[in-house]
């Protein structure tokens, strides 16, 4: 079997699962390839926050064979398939998996300003997305993350991404792209972000 056809099989166990959307699965796939537009050509590590059922990660993983991964999720039950599947889709210390909520994790030393990119794909609002995936990313790093499409060409910087509250989190509104937003990181982390324990939006 391909890669292309392994992937997608993969992603249906996790529909199936109930880990992914009833969207079709080579649509959700589609969206998914829509991120690596977005990445930087130096990119050399990536986190996946609330990587669920592999989407954008798997399939970003599979298509950038030179970049690292670390696929994020605070469900044990979700992150148990992940760990399978990169298995399946040949992966394996390339593509790591970690359980645990991204308001601890982004704490550790060991990934704290780790990463030169964060995904995200449904992790909740734009305010948490924000928050969450900011201590991941190190000075100069980007985030990129989903945003529902607009048929209205004139719209510029979304309003849900508004400036002055992402700047009290570290990061400066950068470039929208066909399905994605990109954030782009100002300096290292602020010291308290994210807060810990369960968040609450901030916008």
């Amino acid at each position: 079997m391909d890669a292309e056809s392994l992937v997608l099989e993969t992603l249906g166990d996790a529909q199936r699962f109930g880990f992914l959307g009833a969207a079709p699965i080579a649509e959700m796939v589609a969206h998914a390839q829509q991120y690596s537009i977005a990445l930087p050509s130096s990119v050399r590590r990536v986190v996946d926050v609330g990587a669920g059922g592999g989407l954008p990660g798997l399939v970003l993983a599979v298509s950038h064979p030179d970049v690292e991964f670390v696929l994020v999720d605070r469900r044990t039950r979700r992150t148990d398939f992940l760990e399978r599947a990169v298995t399946r889709l040949g992966l394996t210390g390339r593509v790591s998996v970690l359980a645990g909520d991204a308001a601890t994790l982004a704490w550790d030393p060991t990934l704290r300003s780790g990463f030169d990119v964060a995904v995200a794909r449904g992790l909740g609002a734009p305010a948490l997305t924000a928050e969450l995936c900011r201590g991941f990313v190190q000075e100069a790093g980007v985030l990129v993350v989903s945003e529902p499409p607009t048929t209205d060409d004139s719209v510029g910087w979304p309003a849900r991404w508004p400036e002055a509250a992402l700047r009290v989190l570290g990061w400066a509104p950068d470039q929208v792209f066909p399905g994605v937003v990109r954030l782009r990181a100002l300096g290292p982390p602020p010291p308290d972000v994210p807060r810990r324990g369960r968040l609450s939006p901030r916008w």
